[in-house]
């Protein structure tokens, strides 16, 4: 009991306590500009940082303030999503009078259109004006996107009115259909107060020419229609590289590429060396290459010029991975890519680091280090779960500046230190079992001179 008590104070006292990671555990380092004041600040992760650490998590990566104390950060996927709206855009339009819409086979209708199907010019061949007006006829022939909503104007002077309106589509000036059955407009002032109702929403419907219809006996008069167009999402722009196939072993049909760098890979393209090429292949990707490969894609892969046109394979996508090594190979047993090798055009969506502006600056972003685990911080369930998560104007923009030197490439080599505390605990672990050995021999052999 004496000796157990002994070793555990032994242990106790040489016990060392994990020391905190500082800049100069790390092999590079960037500063980090902030141009306002805030306390969450997010920065994009550039290809550099991917080429740099030895992490496919990124694990080996941290940010430290002024003070070389560690600050909590977070890394997500980037959620950026680009939209695009077409400016508004007036539209040509004719007024049709009552009589015309309601028997408009009795009428002699004069339209001079373009090749294109655009009106140009709209009237009676007896050239009398329209008297009665309570239509207009829209010409959207001109359109490379249906409107989501018409916007009506009037002239200044006109008279306060409250009406239901009808839209109606045709692709000529005699067949037409329902668009939208009721919509309402108004023009109401009353003292400094004004309730004004302009815009006729449209569900989505391709038509060539719309026509607004008035209630029976009412007539306005408009200065212009306005198309207004929704918007369109765009695909987030992606960063990309090129890389040349290293090797490959005629036995197993196999090409290998090294990318030397543990980008988020979504998407991925086969240049293939030589035109006219079709081939079965099986992609794989792997961070070991004496382990386990993690297949890809499976599929067809190819390069055709037929009749002036070019045929490629689409980008091959997959849900967002971190391998170094990727390696394609031929499905079948007398397939080849012909001459020169092929390359992989690698594309991938940078992540965002989201980091604490805790003390005083200047902040830096450390990377690289075979020593550094993974940082563990609550700022992820802030940033996934919380109020974070669906209000992202209170994250601030940051961006890296100029690179520091930290502990340079040597923080990327695993090294053996002997450490004197570890070799002198495990030495008195030794003595301790030889001591007990050596107290139950000699207790066996009392017990046996007692007999």
């Amino acid at each position: 009991m004496r000796l157990f008590w002994i070793t555990l104070l032994v242990i106790l006292f040489f016990g060392k306590e994990e020391e905190p990671m500082r800049p100069n555990h790390f092999a590079y380092g960037r500063q980090i500009q902030t141009n306002e004041e805030g306390a969450l600040f997010s920065l994009t992760i550039p290809d550099y940082v991917y080429q740099s650490v030895t992490r496919p998590d990124l694990g080996d990566l941290r940010v430290f303030n002024g003070s070389e104390n560690a600050v909590p950060h977070s890394l997500r996927r980037s959620e950026q999503q680009l939209t695009q709206r077409l400016e508004d855009r007036d539209l040509p339009f004719f007024p049709l009078d009552e009589k015309l819409v309601q028997t408009p086979a009795t009428l002699s209708l004069e339209v001079i259109t373009k090749t294109d199907g655009s009106i140009v010019r709209l009237q009676t061949r007896s050239g009398g004006a329209f008297k009665n007006v309570r239509s207009f006829l829209i010409d959207c022939s001109g359109l490379l996107q249906s409107p989501e909503a018409l916007l009506l104007s009037w002239p200044e002077n006109t008279e306060g009115f409250v009406l239901n309106a009808k839209v109606l589509y045709g692709s000529d000036f005699t067949h037409w259909k329902t668009l939208v059955e009721e919509t309402s407009l108004s023009n109401l002032h009353y003292g400094n107060h004004t309730l004004i109702q302009q815009q006729i929403d449209l569900p989505f419907h391709h038509a060539k020419y719309l026509r607004i219809d008035l209630p029976v006996g009412s007539s306005m008069s408009l200065s212009s229609i306005t198309a207004r167009f929704p918007e369109t999402k765009l695909e987030t722009p992606r960063e990309s590289v090129t890389i040349p196939a290293r090797s490959f072993d005629a036995g197993n049909r196999t090409y290998m590429f090294d990318t030397h760098a543990y980008y988020p890979a979504d998407r991925l393209q086969v240049n293939l060396p030589q035109r006219n090429t079709l081939a079965g292949v099986r992609i794989s990707a792997t961070n070991d290459t004496l382990g386990a490969w993690h297949e890809r894609f499976s599929g067809l892969v190819y390069d055709l010029r037929i009749d002036g046109t070019h045929l490629q394979q689409n980008a091959i996508r997959f849900s967002p991975i971190a391998y170094r090594y990727w390696r394609i190979t031929l499905a079948e047993k007398d397939a080849s890519f012909g001459q020169g090798m092929p390359e992989l055009r690698i594309h991938w969506l940078p992540n965002q680091l989201v980091f604490v502006a805790q003390g005083d600056g200047p902040f830096i972003l450390a990377y690289g280090s075979v020593a550094a685990a993974a940082a563990e911080t609550p700022l992820e369930k802030l940033l996934h779960g919380g109020t974070l998560s669906s209000n992202s104007d209170l994250i601030k923009a940051a961006h890296l500046g100029e690179a520091i030197t930290l502990g340079g490439p040597s923080a990327l080599v695993l090294t053996r230190e002997f450490n004197w505390r570890t070799w002198l605990l495990w030495s008195i672990l030794g003595v301790s079992v030889l001591l007990l050995g050596w107290m139950a021999v000699r207790l066996f052999r009392q017990m046996n001179s007692s007999v």
